[in-house]
């Protein structure tokens, strides 16, 4: 009997044991392989398209930015105003977008006498790569770093359109001095509603919002924020739902503002619908008028 109990003992610290192993060799090694695995299917997209400003008929520099070790591709397009204190515009794209996606909303922007600054993520476009959470939370901080060097003299603002919500709001807090406004586009509420509610999540992007932790949580991030927002979001939005950009809203810090829009689809701000889409945004940059330049603040 005696034997048997230490037999049994033995085995059991044994299998004990070996689970202790698996466990930390699964959260050691397992894990972060997974996790990079899965935001390298999720947050990459293919090289830049042949689109640039110049298409549009409009002049501008192409700039490589630096993110720690890795260069950010950027169009820069720096548009003629009259105004003392001319007004410049920051954009972080979406999934599945490179910057040749928005050269054409650079033209509108330009018409209006808005200078702006588009960038593509590490991984995305001709940027260096890799693509991850990490990684797109220190560009964003560079992106801004170099858009606020370059537009010193002017009044600079931030637009996030979905996916580029997230790490713009996971950094605002670093965007130093803050910018007069920002404009969130089309934003998710969280990486894990994303992947329950949203009509687009891949097989690979549901299990990769199940097993991360609460990172990208827009409605959390946004309540650190006190600048001017405009939030605006489309009742027909199949990608991130309408309750998304609400939710975020409702959380905010005022001043804020919230555009309904009525029947445009998730990309709606570079498709065929642009200008309906950037309606307000161009409302909200050019009523601005009592905001300091934040290079005053």
């Amino acid at each position: 009997m005696n034997i048997f109990l230490r037999w049994f003992k033995f085995r059991w610290v044994k299998a004990a044991i070996t689970f202790t192993i698996l466990i930390v060799f699964s959260y050691a090694f397992v894990l972060p392989w997974l996790s990079h695995y899965l935001q390298s299917k999720f947050l990459s997209t293919a090289p830049n398209g042949v689109e640039t400003p110049a298409t549009y008929g409009i002049p501008f520099e192409r700039v490589n930015i630096l993110s720690n070790n890795r260069y950010l591709d950027s169009y820069v397009v720096n548009a003629p105003s009259k105004k003392q204190i001319p007004e410049a515009l920051l954009i972080f794209h979406g999934a599945e977008e490179t910057i040749s996606n928005w050269a054409k909303c650079q033209k509108l922007l330009y018409d209006h006498n808005i200078s702006s600054l588009v960038f593509d993520y590490s991984g995305f476009g001709n940027s260096t790569h890799d693509a991850s959470i990490k990684n797109l939370n220190q560009d964003a901080i560079a992106a801004y770093s170099y858009f606020i060097s370059k537009f010193k003299n002017s009044k600079v603002y931030v637009l996030g359109f979905s996916l580029g919500n997230a790490p713009m709001l996971a950094s605002i807090e670093s965007f130093k001095p803050a910018p007069s406004g920002m404009i969130i586009g089309s934003a998710f509420s969280s990486l894990k509603d994303l992947g329950k509610y949203s009509g687009k999540s891949t097989s690979y992007f549901k299990i990769f919002a199940k097993l991360i932790p609460d990172v990208w949580n827009n409605t959390k991030a946004i309540k650190v924020n006190h600048i001017p927002i405009l939030v605006l979001h489309s009742d027909s939005d199949a990608s991130n739902p309408l309750f998304m950009g609400q939710e975020i809203y409702a959380l905010a810090n005022e001043p804020k503002q919230f555009e309904l829009l009525h029947g445009l689809k998730h990309n709606a701000p570079i498709s065929d619908s642009s200008q309906t889409w950037w309606n307000p945004v161009i409302r909200f940059i050019e009523g601005n008028k009592n905001i300091m330049n934040p290079q005053d603040q």
